[in-house]
């Protein structure tokens, strides 16, 4: 009984924080239009494209493992197919 006080009384707290007639899983605002969306995915494939080409071109070391065992960049994991 007591864990549903808490409950309560912690949804209390976030419809006051945020308004009762937000859920919580609402997309930010930049998110939540086609164009706001597609504009974030375009700057996301553009680093990474940005990132393997300096990769490829071997002056990138963004984990700083120094080859010892890092993870990125050195494909896909066992059993998962790479996109290209």
């Amino acid at each position: 009984m007591f864990a549903h006080v808490r409950a309560q009384e912690a949804d209390d707290e976030e419809d006051r924080r945020y308004g009762s007639d937000k859920r919580g899983d609402e997309l930010p605002e930049e998110l939540s239009f086609r164009e706001g969306r597609l504009e974030k995915l375009r700057e996301a494939v553009a680093a990474l494209e940005a990132e393997a080409q300096a990769e490829a071109k071997g002056g990138n070391d963004p984990g700083g493992a120094g080859g010892a065992g890092g993870a990125r960049g050195q494909g896909p994991p066992a059993g998962v197919s790479a996109l290209h």
